[in-house]
């Protein structure tokens, strides 16, 4: 998963990510099974740069790589804005995408 940087990973112009966005990014990776990749617009890819303008996507925005290697945008700029910052709100839109999924809590039993 490819996001590149902004408020919600580093807090605005901070050099350092968030204490909740790095708590997020766990998260997200261990439900989604996703390494995640972080990029400032002038970092992407050639194929990332391409992707991106090819299909008219607005920054900030989410992209995944799915498993035959395509990509796609998973949330958009209006979507992460919505989210206003909160890293636990863009975990809630991507499991309520399926992107992510929250694991039960394992029930132990005693006997």
């Amino acid at each position: 998963m490819l996001i590149p940087a902004g408020d919600i990973t580093h807090g605005g112009l901070s050099l350092n990510e968030t204490p909740a966005w790095l708590e997020a990014k766990k998260v997200i990776e261990a439900e989604s099974g996703y390494q995640i990749v972080q990029w400032h617009r002038d970092e992407l890819s050639e194929e990332l740069k391409k992707f991106v303008e090819s299909n008219a996507i607005r920054y900030p925005t989410i992209v995944s790589r799915g498993a035959g290697g395509n990509l796609s945008e998973v949330m958009t700029n209006s979507e992460l804005a919505a989210c206003k910052g909160d890293a636990q709100s863009v975990i809630s839109r991507l499991r309520e995408k399926g992107i992510v999924q929250q694991k039960a809590p394992s029930s132990s039993s005693s006997l």
